[in-house]
């Protein structure tokens, strides 16, 4: 029987350890563009659970977990061929999105809350000055 010569080097450890590096790059790059997440305490688990608050009344505010999807894109030539540049601009890229949308998740979840509190204010839709893209510029 003739090999499937997609799959002729293909080793599960590879596939994991890419995985594991890929991921640890693509958080620190995100946590390099958006700094706030890694100051915020966590905690490995096996499972993801809802997040809850205690609101002042004792109501239990939950929170369901959320999905991110970040998209990578490298051309397979270059990393046989040792372009490294071209991993690292799509880590880039993916970094920047993955803190995008933690951040995003973060200011949702943290606006529930102070919603169900009663310290909700109204900002008419600006954004606040230190959540830009490395590189956007602001018009005021």
């Amino acid at each position: 029987m003739a090999a499937d010569r997609r799959n002729q080097f293909y080793l599960r450890e590879y596939d994991q350890a890419f995985r594991d590096v890929f991921s640890r790059v693509i958080r620190l790059r995100g946590e390099e563009a958006y700094p706030l997440p890694k100051e915020i305490p966590t905690e490995p688990r096996p499972a993801i659970h809802t997040s809850q608050v205690t609101l002042p009344s004792g109501e239990a505010l939950t929170s369901e977990p959320f999905e991110m999807k970040v998209v990578f894109r490298f051309n397979l030539s270059d990393m046989v061929s040792g372009h490294i540049d071209a991993f690292t601009a799509s880590a880039d890229a993916s970094g920047r999105e993955y803190g995008e949308q933690t951040i995003s998740q973060l200011l949702k979840y943290s606006g529930t809350i102070s919603e169900a509190m009663g310290n909700a204010v109204a900002g008419k839709g600006r954004r606040f000055g230190w959540l830009r893209c490395p590189g956007q510029t602001v018009h005021s």
